[in-house]
């Protein structure tokens, strides 16, 4: 006997609608996404130690279902090696799901009665989807962390570590031990030599002090000479003025070159006065002047 068909069931439109949203990739993910068979709860966190492989493999294995990587790991069991336990808290930790919410919208943008509805309308969805989909990220990092912490392979893994990390720290005290008395030793053997190159070395060096203080007098000597040279070498010339303005201008800058030109620069400053005379002057007048900005 067929299946009953009342006069007022629109099973055409049933049906359109259905392959509108099957047969489209985007609406068939965003309909699957909503599975009323599927359970957002975790597992009881007592119970998972109890049995932890079984319930929390059964766990990954229903939410692997939203994973947009494939293929997605499995948990294992206790003789799992590292290596496959790491990766599999990595892809976890690293989890990337296409679930989405569109088909839970409370409005349909379309139903809008004018553009600017309409895009409040989306607005208001987006918000609500992303909310939706930002506490089922929470979710699941949730349920990773639980199985992390309670994962007797990984405590296995820790200790491990905590073992191998006290013998290679007993391992390094040992051998600083053995660096330290053969230091020791080679400081003992080297003492007696590098008192008696201590010694040598300050008579060396006073030697070098005794030097080096002559020589910085003589030089002191030499610039308070080659001062008194260009002092008496401007005053002679009236210090390139034109005029008694321009005179107390240039004994100021006399002293400006005095107190920062070097031995050097004061010599090579006196050859150019003695060849040139004003000219000379006023141009050293102007680095004078911009040495002093510099400084300032």
């Amino acid at each position: 006997m067929g299946e009953e068909i009342r006069p007022d069931d629109d099973y055409f439109t049933c049906i359109t609608r259905a392959w509108e949203i099957l047969g489209n990739p985007a609406k068939r993910r965003s309909y699957d996404s909503v599975d009323p068979y599927f359970s957002d709860e975790l597992p009881d966190e007592k119970d998972c130690k109890n049995n932890f492989y079984a319930i929390m493999g059964k766990a990954f294995k229903e939410n692997a279902r939203w994973s947009i990587k494939k293929p997605v790991p499995r948990l294992g069991g206790s003789d799992t090696p590292r290596d496959k336990v790491e990766k599999f808290y990595s892809f976890w930790y690293d989890f990337d799901s296409w679930r989405e919410y569109s088909y839970l919208d409370e409005e349909d943008k379309e139903s809008g009665q004018d553009r600017d509805m309409r895009k409040w309308i989306e607005k208001k969805n987006k918000a609500t989807r992303a909310k939706r989909k930002k506490e089922e990220m929470a979710r699941i990092r949730t349920l990773v962390d639980m199985a992390y912490n309670i994962d007797p392979r990984i405590k296995k893994f820790q200790q491990e570590d905590k073992d191998k990390k006290t013998a290679a720290k007993k391992a390094k005290q040992e051998a600083a031990k053995a660096r330290q008395q053969e230091e020791e030793r080679i400081a003992r053997d080297a003492a007696e030599k590098e008192r008696l190159e201590r010694e040598k070395r300050e008579i060396e060096e006073k030697a070098k002090l005794d030097a080096l203080k002559q020589e910085r007098e003589a030089q002191k000597k030499a610039l308070r000479k080659e001062r008194k040279a260009l002092r008496d070498f401007c005053k002679a010339n009236n210090y390139f003025a034109q005029n008694s303005e321009e005179n107390i201008k240039h004994m100021e800058s006399v002293e400006k070159i005095c107190e920062l030109f070097k031995l050097v620069q004061l010599e090579e400053a006196m050859k150019k006065l003695q060849a040139e005379g004003r000219i000379a002057f006023l141009n050293i007048m102007e680095e004078t002047e911009k040495k002093n900005r510099s400084r300032t």
